[in-house]
């Protein structure tokens, strides 16, 4: 897509523009156009990706997203921050508690192992992730959920 992206990234095919004697006036009125119409906004773009993605995603992976699209730091910015830290914790609890919903596990550091970096590589911060793995941990504990050896054997 030769328009897409960010100013930056729109602005870097003007050369190749040129080089085929386009007019510079009409490729910057274009310009002009379709961002006065909306379409070339990454500030709407940031605030529809964050909405979209924030469901199961955590803040870091978005923002890479994001940054991966062309999308500058200051208009990130306020589209990540729309993002509710409380509403991101219980994303991440309920992920973790789908992730572990058919698994056997035998102790609070295999589910560790287990929980852990699965919520990690969905962009949650470390500390979200150690919080909902204490808390997970705490709740197979006291419903005796944990496979112990002896029980096996």
């Amino acid at each position: 897509m030769p328009f897409g992206g960010s100013a930056a990234a729109r602005m870097q095919h003007v050369p190749v523009i040129f080089a085929y004697s386009y007019f510079p006036f009409a490729l910057l009125t274009l310009d002009l156009a379709l961002q006065g119409d909306g379409y070339l906004n990454d500030q709407e773009y940031a605030n529809a990706l964050v909405r979209r993605r924030s469901r199961g995603r955590g803040h870091a992976l978005i923002a890479q997203e994001l940054r991966a699209k062309g999308v500058e730091e200051g208009t990130a910015g306020p589209a990540l921050a729309a993002v509710d830290p409380d509403a991101e914790a219980a994303e991440a609890l309920a992920l973790g508690k789908s992730l572990l919903a058919h698994r056997q596990l035998v102790d609070a550091r295999a589910l560790i192992a287990y929980l852990g970096p699965r919520l990690s590589r969905r962009g949650f911060s470390s500390g979200l992730v150690y919080r909902v793995c204490r808390l997970l941990t705490d709740e197979w504990e006291a419903a005796s959920r944990f496979d112990s050896i002896a029980e096996r054997d």
